[in-house]
């Protein structure tokens, strides 16, 4: 009965290394599993909102200066609606700007010149 208790317990210590074996397998997978997940979130997510801000707030600051001036009188309706790029003309009216009437007034000032030139 030794010898067959032998041969189990040898035939058990080689299942529990497989088994360990496995588990290690396993285990690795799921922690570069966890991994790719996060660097996925930074990758697709957190990277393009950054860059985004890094790229759309200046031009932000420049439109909403170059607004700020038109509303001070420094500077031409037409000049400004001119620069503006499609996106701001979208924006514009979301942050209480009204842009028909600053287009109004561009083909106002634009009609008062054509009248001088006359």
């Amino acid at each position: 009965m030794d010898e067959e208790v032998k041969k189990a317990l040898e035939e058990q210590g080689k299942l529990i290394k497989e088994i360990h074996q496995q588990t290690t397998a396993l285990h690795r997978a799921l922690v570069w599993g966890r991994i790719w997940d996060a660097a996925r979130f930074v990758l697709f997510f957190i990277v393009p909102i950054i860059l985004g801000y890094l790229y759309l707030f200046p031009l932000y600051q420049k439109y909403t200066n170059s607004l700020k001036a038109l509303q001070r009188g420094e500077e031409k309706p037409a000049q400004f609606l001119q620069e503006m790029p499609a996106l701001f003309k979208v924006l514009l009216p979301l942050a209480g700007v009204d842009f028909a009437a600053l287009e109004q007034q561009a083909r106002n000032q634009g009609n008062q010149l054509l009248q001088r030139i006359k």
